[in-house]
């Protein structure tokens, strides 16, 4: 009896006990309630814009055409529409853009590479999130050693893969961060950049804003530097950083940092400047083009000069190859020396164009020669030849046979050609 009278005791004081202790914190710890400030009214004359921000840069850009390229097939970890204002400004220019597509499969991706580098002028390739294989620098190495021009585009933020592509260059995009505890903008992470190589990119600039730059090892030459105050998170400073550098051999820059491209902060500093600069850069290349690169070596309207008449549908044919390349042309019999011109005829009628087969060291008689291989009997073959004369292009084809001709038309057409190439500029069949 007396242990359930005590256990009722204990029921009892409980509540009475944790009302206490409620009570007790709530006196210890409550401060009043809480009075927000008087709003104060602030007149349309008091705002003022930071002085950060500054008008877009308003040069009229000068025009050239030519192709753009940009890389989404690997992947990358950007979004659309991030790099607008970069694509905007090159638009501007005159440029055509367009973008690689993500194809299902290394091979498909490889193929279409393959296929639009030979056609652009310009190619950026921003946080890819697949690597770029051997084969696949390859064919970017050779591009910019044609001349076409090459923005690889880094950011720390972003796990990316661009080493794979920009360590044949001579170039390491860090996965550091650069900060400034002394001079920033509103934060350590944005930094200001003020120190500047003379180049192309940097000229005009006084001053960048960068939101998530990392540094730039290369074998060529950093063109933007923080000052004194100004670290890498991961990388000991032995020498000031740089998120601007260009490759020591061909027109390769890099940038480690994608978020200057975005609004708002592409109107803040010389930012916009810089975008303008390297949209001048990527579209004021002398990017050339040989017999490999086929088509895309024409620049205006083609005159097709068919010199003997048994080949006029075989002539019609290649109007209707260049016409799948968008390049317009037209079955002509005179030669316009103004002119982007093919011919096509048969070896009895190389006698029409000498002068081209001179050029090339090539001769059709007995026996075909050409400088790269031994006398060949021209029994079953036939040459493309190209020659260049200043702007004008020549495409000379010429062979045994109509039947050869029209087998060289099918590998004009799928590629195949690049196979009997013996020169940049000469390919024997047979």
């Amino acid at each position: 009896m007396l242990r359930l009278l005590s256990r009722a005791w204990i029921w009892l004081l409980l509540p009475a006990a944790i009302g206490a202790v409620v009570g007790g914190s709530y006196a210890f710890y409550y401060r009043g309630t809480y009075d927000p400030p008087v709003t104060p009214e602030i007149g349309l004359d008091q705002i003022t814009r930071s002085s950060r921000v500054v008008q877009g840069f308003g040069e009229a850009p000068t025009q050239r055409e030519g192709l753009f390229l940009l890389d989404e097939a690997h992947f990358n970890q950007f979004e659309t529409g991030e790099l607008d204002s970069l694509l905007g400004r090159i638009g501007d220019t005159g440029y055509a853009v367009e973008v690689l597509e993500r194809l299902p499969g290394a091979g498909a991706r490889l193929a279409q590479l393959d296929s639009k580098l030979r056609e652009a002028d310009s190619f950026a390739v921003a946080v890819p999130g697949v690597g770029y294989s051997e084969a696949e620098v390859e064919l970017v190495k050779e591009f910019v050693r044609k001349g076409g021009r090459l923005l690889l585009v880094g950011d720390p933020s972003r796990d990316n893969q661009l080493n794979s592509l920009a360590e044949p260059f001579g170039m390491v995009f860090r996965q550091d961060f650069l900060y400034n505890m002394v001079e920033n903008e509103s934060n350590f992470a944005n930094v200001f950049i003020r120190n500047f190589e003379p180049h192309a990119i940097t000229q005009g600039l006084r001053e960048i804003t960068l939101y998530t730059a990392g540094s730039i090892r290369t074998s060529g030459t950093g063109l933007a530097f923080g000052d004194q105050n100004t670290y890498s998170y991961n990388v000991e400073r032995t020498e000031p950083l740089s998120p601007l550098a260009q490759a020591a051999e061909g027109d390769v820059v890099g940038v480690s940092d994608l978020t200057f491209f975005l609004t708002p902060q592409n109107a803040v500093s010389d930012n916009s400047h810089l975008i303008a600069n390297l949209a001048a850069y990527l579209t004021q290349g002398d990017r050339s083009r040989d017999l490999a690169d086929f088509p895309h070596f024409f620049q205006d309207d083609v005159d097709i000069l068919v010199i003997s008449p048994d080949l006029f549908s075989l002539g019609t044919e290649v109007r209707e190859l260049l016409a799948d390349f968008q390049i317009p042309s037209a079955i002509g019999r005179v030669e316009d020396f103004a002119a982007d011109t093919v011919f096509l005829g048969l070896y009895q009628d190389a006698a029409q164009v000498t002068h081209y087969l001179g050029i090339g060291g090539v001769g059709v008689a007995e026996a075909l020669r050409t400088p790269f291989t031994p006398d060949i009997d021209p029994t079953g073959t036939a040459v493309l030849l190209l020659q260049q004369e200043g702007e004008r292009k020549v495409l000379v084809i010429l062979g045994h046979s109509p039947g050869e001709l029209a087998f060289l038309m099918q590998a004009l057409r799928t590629g195949q050609f690049r196979a009997g190439l013996v020169g940049d500029l000469l390919g024997v069949y047979g």
